[in-house]
């Protein structure tokens, strides 16, 4: 409708109506840029959303030197607290590591490594690891300030040494059982795996090691490779895994056994392919204890 046409209507009616021949030419333009504004941004709200964002982006601009400041004060305070908790964190674990050692070294001679003697050892992380630095001169990391080792000596005599420098495979595993066996009630690891956990110890020694691993299985998924029965019988599923020579190529395979099979299997682990009766009710009664 144009203003002439307004206009006229106006007269017709006798209408007693100032009409403003300039306002209507600026609500009609006011109208079409709001109607532009929702048609680029989906609605009036999403245009004044992004009107409030870029203002705040022209305020960032004007006070930038202000901002930065504010900021460089912010990442000095979130560092000392950041360094505060690290320095928390550190007398918190020393303050556990002697009953810490002192348990998982009981839980060792259980597992047939008598004479062991084991220590945490505590160092400051180094540059390489961070560049965030105090006055102290700790570097921080997503750890703390702290770098951690396990020092350990499995004979009399022997001076304490890295863990990873002087165990064996099977030695690792059994300390990192003795570890989890102590923490089992703090950590949230789902699943553990233990290769040959039972690697140079005997069937006495085996079954305390079987024992333990039954109590970590308790509230986590526990997976370890086993020749030993008195670990084995322990299984609340047991795989059978032989290797197949294929002619040019070794295949894999694995059975999970029924009940009938891990009795079988346990069976040849006491005594060998040749199966007896004997062989067969010590595998009953594994199972059954």
């Amino acid at each position: 409708i144009t203003i002439k046409e307004m206009n006229s209507f106006y007269r017709n009616y006798n209408l007693d109506i100032n009409f403003n021949e300039l306002r209507a030419e600026e609500l009609r333009n006011r109208l079409n840029q709001l109607k532009y504004l929702e048609k680029r941004y989906g609605s009036l709200e999403n245009a004044l959303n992004r009107k409030d964002e870029l203002e705040s982006k022209v305020g960032l601009v004007e006070n930038y030197d202000y901002e930065i400041q504010k900021k460089k004060e912010l990442l000095v305070k979130i560092k000392q607290d950041a360094f505060k908790l690290a320095e928390k964190l550190n007398l918190s674990r020393r303050s556990i590591t002697s009953k810490l050692c002192e348990n998982i070294v009981s839980s060792l001679n259980e597992m047939g490594m008598e004479n062991t003697n084991f220590e945490i050892s505590f160092s400051k992380t180094k540059g390489e690891h961070s560049h965030l630095k105090d006055d102290n001169g700790n570097y921080l990391t997503s750890n703390g300030i702290d770098l951690i080792e396990f020092l350990i000596s499995t004979n009399k005599g022997e001076s304490l040494k890295p863990l990873t420098e002087i165990a064996s495979g099977g030695e690792i595993s059994r300390v990192m059982l003795a570890v989890k066996s102590v923490l089992a009630e703090f950590d949230n690891i789902p699943t553990l795996i233990f290769d040959e956990i039972d690697t140079g110890i005997s069937g006495r020694i085996s079954q305390k090691v079987g024992f333990i691993m039954k109590k970590i299985s308790s509230n986590r998924q526990l997976i370890t490779i086993t020749h030993l029965p008195q670990i084995a019988a322990l299984g609340d599923n047991n795989i059978l895994i032989k290797k197949i020579d294929n002619g040019d190529k070794t295949l894999i395979k694995a059975n999970i056994l029924n009940d009938v099979e891990k009795v079988l299997e346990i069976a040849k682990l006491l005594s060998g392919e040749n199966l007896t009766e004997a062989s067969i009710s010590s595998a009953k009664e594994l199972i059954k204890n």
